[in-house]
């Protein structure tokens, strides 16, 4: 809840930040009042500062309740009783298009992890993943921001 309020907090400087930015500016002043509505600024900026984020948001209240119903359904044979969210903090606090790339990094580790478990200990055991969750979002964003300028993951914007 805390990271949802930061991120809000985070939002609504970026907006407040970009109509100061076009009200300064001798050509982008007109995109605001009181020379054009204000629906295109809250399209822009809902388009580009919020949608990603509500995107995320909402991929991560379905992957939380998903995890909750099938981990309740076999018993929490498959998550700690924390992992569920901390697997739902990590996908809002990555946006979007992040939490695809999270996704594809979180089973990467986890196919290398399984791999070299049992390699190099002969054994097949379940692995817990409680603290792959918060690093691979972490190293998700380090990502996001090396792979900003690719053309596929540029794509992946809206």
């Amino acid at each position: 809840m805390i990271l949802i309020l930061v991120q809000i907090t985070g939002l609504s400087y970026l907006s407040r930040s970009q109509f100061f930015l076009w009200q300064e500016s001798h050509i982008s002043k007109f995109l605001i009042p009181p020379y054009k509505s204000l629906d295109y600024f809250i399209y822009y900026v809902g388009t580009r500062f919020w949608l990603p984020y509500l995107i995320s948001l909402i991929i991560a209240l379905l992957v939380l309740w998903i995890a909750l119903i099938f981990n309740k359904r076999k018993g929490g044979r498959f998550f700690q009783k924390e992992e569920p969210y901390l697997l739902a903090l990590a996908i809002f606090a990555t946006g979007h298009p992040g939490w695809i790339v999270y996704f594809l990094l979180v089973l990467f580790v986890a196919l290398i992890w399984g791999i070299v478990s049992s390699v190099l200990f002969k054994k097949m055991e379940r692995i817990s993943y409680y603290y792959l969750w918060l690093p691979a979002g972490a190293a998700t964003l380090i990502l996001g921001k090396l792979l900003a300028g690719s053309e596929w993951y540029s794509k992946l914007l809206l």
